[in-house]
């Protein structure tokens, strides 16, 4: 066995847990069977992870291993045109929504009553060949995206996750037909994007809390994530992995790393513009998402190790000092015990959780970022 002690994480950012349990993840598919096991340990006046492999495994062994495990290119020479057709679903979205703000408008200023004749024909004429036309390119943006255009199944669903409930539903019920025992990678990360029997006001897919890049500013979290799966260097691993963070790489996170809560009331400029952040973390964290599956929940959507404490959605999570497997970390991460308003810590003590941390979910103008962490 190899032990290595992942330094440049720390148990308190959450985007760091994450990319954390996203290395075990990884590493799980290489030596499948519980073989790669995750711990915790105080050093360097933190908690921090450390991994252990099967067999004699240099550092850039392992290195390699991870990278080919997120390297993904498409297959197709067209992910140009993908960019092209992401802008124009962008546009239709933006034209239904504002058709829909316009009948919401003159039923307020009382121009017309929601169930007149007036109000039919207005939603005949102006919002249902809208909607049709949205259909009609996510339907061609799906089309290219799952012949090649995308470098993974996981990002083909669309730009981010604010999609039609019928887009998920389709390549949910694909990849479960495919999974199988020792692969069922795909299948995971769609349950953890969300439900679709779970949708918001407007009939798109209410997604899961770790959903942060939603198209405000420019910002897509799957077709951030697929860029990153072509560009992603071993280095950059490596940096993210085992050195302190230099926050280097431009633009392309999930917005869960607390330092992204940048409110423009600080700042004298956007503070999305020149963002910087760590490209492998992010990489990494990605592929943890299938621990944390979402699920229904009465009306909504419960994401696992999110629960809303009295004014506030939180993310808990728990670290522990004894080298587990992915089926035990799972366990973990959805103990009840976590979501109470407050921990019993001799309970978390007695499975095995030395410390829990806990995250706001905020909103910072249009985006949605976790707030530093606090022991729970």
């Amino acid at each position: 066995m190899t032990t290595f002690d992942l330094d440049g994480l720390t148990a308190d950012n959450p985007l760091a847990f994450m990319a954390a349990l996203g290395t075990l993840v990884v590493a799980d598919r290489a030596w499948p069977g519980g073989q790669v096991q995750l711990a915790w340990s105080e050093r360097a006046g933190a908690w921090r992870p450390r991994l252990k492999v099967p067999g004699e495994v240099s550092r850039e062994e392992l290195l390699a291993m991870l990278h080919a495990g997120v390297h993904r290119t498409p297959k197709a020479d067209d992910e140009k045109a993908l960019r092209v057709l992401d802008k124009v679903v962008a546009a239709a979205k933006k034209e239904l929504k504002d058709a829909n703000e316009t009948f919401k408008t003159r039923i307020k200023a009382k121009v017309f009553k929601r169930n007149s004749p007036e109000a039919a024909a207005f939603l005949a004429t102006e919002v249902a060949p809208l909607e049709a036309k949205l259909s009609e390119t996510q339907q061609a943006r799906a089309i290219a995206a799952e012949a090649g255009a995308t470098p993974d199944i996981t990002t083909a669903l669309g730009p981010n996750l604010k999609v039609r409930p019928a887009s998920l539903a389709k390549l949910a019920t694909q990849a479960a037909l495919a999974a199988t025992p020792i692969d069922r990678r795909a299948s995971d990360f769609f349950a953890a994007f969300g439900c679709e029997a779970i949708i918001d006001k407007d009939g798109i897919l209410a997604p899961t809390r770790f959903s942060k890049q939603n198209g405000n500013s420019g910002k897509n979290m799957l077709s951030d994530i697929g860029l990153l799966m072509g560009r992603v260097s071993p280095r950059q691993i490596e940096e993210s992995l085992f050195e302190t963070w230099r926050y280097q790489d431009d633009k392309y996170s999930l917005g869960w790393d607390p330092r992204d809560v940048r409110p423009y009331a600080h700042q004298a400029e956007n503070p999305d513009a020149g963002s910087v952040t760590m490209h492998g973390a992010n990489l990494l964290a990605y592929e943890a998402l299938t621990l944390f599956p979402a699920v229904p929940r009465g009306r909504g959507l419960a994401t696992t190790g999110t629960v809303k404490l009295e004014d506030a959605e939180v993310f808990t999570w728990p670290v522990w000092e004894s080298f587990l497997p992915i089926p035990v970390a799972k366990s973990l991460v959805a103990h009840p015990e976590l979501t109470a308003v407050t921990p019993n810590r001799r309970h978390l003590k007695a499975i095995g959780v030395v410390e829990a941390y806990r995250a706001d979910h905020v909103t910072v103008g249009k985006s949605q970022r976790f707030r530093t962490a606090r022991p729970a």
